[in-house]
């Protein structure tokens, strides 16, 4: 199987938007109303945003193919970009999601390695992420990842406060 992982352009806008919102829902659906995913869309992946952020300097949307097929995606943050005001040495990995036809077969694992790598050439130290609560499949795979619990943070989906534990690895 070939891996390949490359930034997302302005031109992917639709592809990115439509990934986002199917690998979101995948995940979360189940655990959310159908009223905060809509906010939360409308909120998170709406066009403006989207362009602007395939746009800045300190966000970095990646785009990951299993074969040649779109199998997920990754968002990576450094600087004021970051969900958490964590400092110059940090890397965010504020997105990591990929199609269910392309779950257990190492693309989280890759996503994270290139997040890692990224990190070390813009001479960032540390790499960290937050992951919910209730998810505890991605908490143990980040475990495996050698990433370690240092906080926890609120995330709102529309309506709903939802609790994240923040998760770093030292590099």
């Amino acid at each position: 199987m070939t891996t390949e992982i490359r930034r997302a352009e302005a031109t992917d806008l639709a592809t990115l938007k439509q990934l986002s919102i199917t690998t979101f829902a995948d995940t979360y659906g189940a655990y959310n109303t159908a009223e905060d995913l809509e906010d939360y869309y409308q909120e998170t992946y709406n066009d403006a945003r989207l362009t602007t952020e395939l746009s800045s300097a300190t966000t970095g949307y990646y785009l990951v193919y299993q074969d040649g097929q779109l199998a997920g995606y990754t968002k990576l943050n450094i600087d004021e970009s970051q969900s958490e005001a964590k400092g110059p040495a940090y890397l965010e990995v504020e997105r990591i999601y990929v199609l269910p036809a392309f779950k257990r077969l190492g693309i989280g694992r890759d996503l994270i390695e290139f997040a890692e790598t990224r990190a070390r050439e813009l001479g960032k130290t540390r790499v960290w992420l937050g992951v919910w609560d209730q998810n505890d499949a991605a908490q143990k795979f980040y475990g495996r990842m050698a990433f370690r619990k240092t906080g926890e943070h609120v995330f709102k989906l529309g309506t709903d406060e939802q609790r994240d534990f923040m998760l770093e690895k030292k590099l």
